[in-house]
């Protein structure tokens, strides 16, 4: 147990200190990583479990400060090779438990040996010049400690131990995962990825998770979520939905007024809500109601629908969503903006059967606003996301004005459409997260 404690202290302290030399900016800038810290206690451990009782103090803190050594040495390059390593087990167990085989080989004394085993085997094994030639206490010595003659045979073993495990285990445990990938898969879905899978199986899809994680880790823009005066504003200031706005207040004082009401009115009423001064929309499928889009315009344009069209994507899930004025871009890239950094996905809808299932980005939109082809926009935005994600994994930062983007959110002002720049191309950009004031 001590040696254990003497071998996780000196791999943390290496893995710390290595963290700092690693860390390319100036001095004053550097951070002390927890999570090398970390690992390296952990490799530490895993590497002096192997001969712990055969060591003394000093021999145990080589043993983890070199396995601590190896983690980041050999996680550095792991990472290079793009191999998919977030836990960084590789590191860890696997190079760390190699190193603590053949650490075996290196660091075994007679004392610690003959202590380990007395009372277990024969005594003349742990004894030399007695009754058994060439006894186990001259054969299994680490080279720095073993008789002249016998020195090595004991690494020798550890190496062919070592051989043996790779040997029985790697084709062993690639049949496991071909059975477990049939069976359930070894991956979850690609967006829960990159949402974190902490936030969807266990428990992490709470408040007191930092939503801006996702910035601090990536190169993406924060946006935030507007507030419900934001909203109102936009509602009042757009001509379109101030009509709707009107007519919904008048079809609402009928309704409690128990009053007869044209076709049109029963439509508004269906499909939208006044309340506390800002326009929502109903819960229900209205795909059969889009005529009321189109109602906001004195000339009846709108969205231009027919009377008989329908439009798939005008539902709603949730009792009240705030409707977004159908010209203001800004807000609905605010929006778009602020649900794609939250869930840290822009994945578009992946086909699931005969079906679709939404994103967690865009379910979770739809729970709170609805304009009319969301759902295009989100699917148009995720795929500039994307792009715009391997881009910066394969080159690194693109700095935007290098794309000739604006310098702030607010200053966008494109179309959904493309008939302009595209707005989502502001995430090819490098960024820095905001502070708190």
């Amino acid at each position: 147990a001590i040696n254990t404690v003497f071998a996780a202290f000196a791999g943390g302290f290496t893995a710390l200190v290595g963290g700092l030399i690693k860390d390319g900016r100036t001095v004053k800038d550097r951070i002390a990583s927890i999570e090398l810290t970390i690992g390296g206690m952990l490799a530490a451990c895993a590497a002096v479990s192997s001969g712990a009782p055969f060591y003394d103090q000093v021999c145990a803190a080589i043993v983890g400060g070199g396995a601590a050594i190896a983690y980041i040495v050999f996680g550095t390059i792991v990472n290079q090779l793009r191999i998919d390593d977030s836990a960084s087990v590789i590191a860890i167990h696997f190079i760390g438990g190699a190193w603590g085989l053949v650490a075996v080989g290196v660091f075994t004394d007679s004392t610690h040996y003959k202590h380990a085993f007395d009372g277990l085997i024969d005594h003349n094994e742990l004894i030399t010049g007695g009754d058994i030639e060439n006894p186990r206490i001259e054969r299994c010595m680490g080279i720095f400690f073993g008789k002249i003659g016998t020195t090595g045979d004991q690494l020798a073993a550890q190496f062919a131990y070592m051989l043996w495990t790779f040997a029985v285990m790697l084709p062993g445990m690639y049949i496991v995962f071909l059975i477990v990938q049939e069976i359930t898969g070894l991956r979850v879905d690609p967006d829960m990825e990159k949402d974190g899978i902490d936030r969807h199986f266990y428990g992490g899809m709470i408040n007191s998770v930092p939503q801006r994680l996702n910035v601090a880790m990536h190169d993406k823009a924060w946006t935030e979520e507007p507030d419900y005066d934001t909203i109102q504003k936009a509602q009042e200031d757009d001509e379109e939905t101030a009509t709707i706005m009107s007519k919904v207040k008048k079809v609402q004082k009928k309704v409690l007024a128990q009053q007869k009401m044209n076709h049109e009115e029963k439509q508004l009423s269906y499909v939208f809500k006044y309340h506390n001064n800002c326009l929502f929309v109903r819960k229900g499928d209205h795909s059969q109601h889009t005529k009321v889009l189109s109602c906001g315009k004195s000339d009846g344009g709108g969205v231009n629908f027919h009377e008989d069209e329908l439009d798939l994507d005008f539902y709603v899930e949730s009792d009240l969503v705030f409707y977004v004025p159908q010209n203001n871009y800004i807000l609905q890239n605010q929006i778009l903006a602020y649900f794609m950094n939250v869930h840290q996905c822009g994945k578009q809808r992946s086909k699931q059967g005969d079906g679709y299932m939404m994103s967690p980005a865009e379910s979770q939109m739809r729970a709170k606003y609805y304009w009319h082809g969301m759902g295009g926009d989100f699917d148009t935005a995720a795929t500039t996301y994307e792009k715009a994600e391997r881009q910066v994994e394969k080159k690194g930062s693109v700095k935007r004005h290098s794309m000739g983007m604006p310098s702030d959110m607010g200053s966008i002002n494109s179309t959904l459409t493309g008939d302009t720049d595209d707005k989502w191309a502001v995430y090819a950009g490098s960024f820095t997260e905001p502070t708190d004031t």
